[in-house]
């Protein structure tokens, strides 16, 4: 069984209704695992309405970016699923099929990379505060591609497994900032040459890292007019948000 796992909270929630879970649901079959860091009780009551909605409350003692890499974990060792996908919902939503994505993940888990050098900057702006022994394998990790954190797949196991992994990271370097888990995601890798799965950024394309972007019949689109699979409005760019109510 398939299953995607997520994270929200009240400031949130009306995106995660009104754009990522309608869309899941367009093009997804299996279960839906939220963490609740603080949901409204209407939000609440209309998400366990969903048969294929699991709801578990966890409370958010650190950046919600970052204690989810220590409560995702946790829950999915409650939950039964083979296949893994943890992904941010409050501003992002789907436009296809996407579920080939767990058969690409089989043997790793799997991420996109992102190369763009915005991205690549904002990175570094976060790493200035780094603690010292930690701006050597830094700099290295951002001389590669960013994996970003947004999006990562995998069988349960490997999903369960890197993210313990990143959380030990992140409380290692000890900095509960927006943005630490990514950092803290691309030192662990590189720093111990961890194989994953690179995927096609279809899967989790952030909008702000792609300049070309443009919007067809209301969806976004490459430039070329290639339909996305999963957008992500990292940026929350008005133009991009989602137009399509398919």
């Amino acid at each position: 069984m398939n299953l995607v796992i997520t994270s929200i909270n009240e400031q949130h929630e009306n995106k995660l209704i009104n754009d990522f879970l309608p869309t899941l649901l367009f093009f997804f079959n299996g279960k839906i695992a939220i963490i609740d860091y603080g949901l409204s009780k209407e939000a609440f009551k209309y998400l366990n309405k969903f048969d294929n909605i699991i709801i578990k409350k966890f409370e958010a003692t650190e950046q919600i970016v970052n204690i989810r890499f220590k409560h995702v974990p946790i829950f999915l060792n409650q939950l039964d699923a083979k296949n893994v996908m943890m992904i941010d919902s409050g501003d992002v939503w789907f436009q296809d099929n996407f579920e080939e994505v767990f058969d690409l993940c089989n043997n790793l888990f799997g991420c996109v990379e992102n190369n763009d050098l915005g991205c690549k900057n904002w990175i570094r702006k976060i790493g200035i505060i780094l603690p010292e022994k930690y701006k050597k394998i830094f700099e290295f990790s951002v001389s590669k591609p960013i994996l970003e954190a947004g999006m990562i797949c995998g069988t349960k196991e490997k999903v369960i497994n890197i993210t313990q992994k990143t959380y030990e990271m992140i409380k290692e370097i000890n900095l509960d900032k927006f943005g630490i888990d990514m950092i803290a995601l691309n030192i662990l890798v590189r720093k111990n040459t961890i194989p994953f799965k690179s995927l096609s950024s279809t899967y989790n394309y952030n909008i702000s890292s792609h300049p070309s972007t443009i919007l067809k019949n209301e969806f976004v689109c490459t430039e070329s007019g290639k339909k996305i699979k999963i957008a992500h409005n990292t940026d929350d760019n008005p133009k991009f948000f989602r137009k399509s109510k398919n």
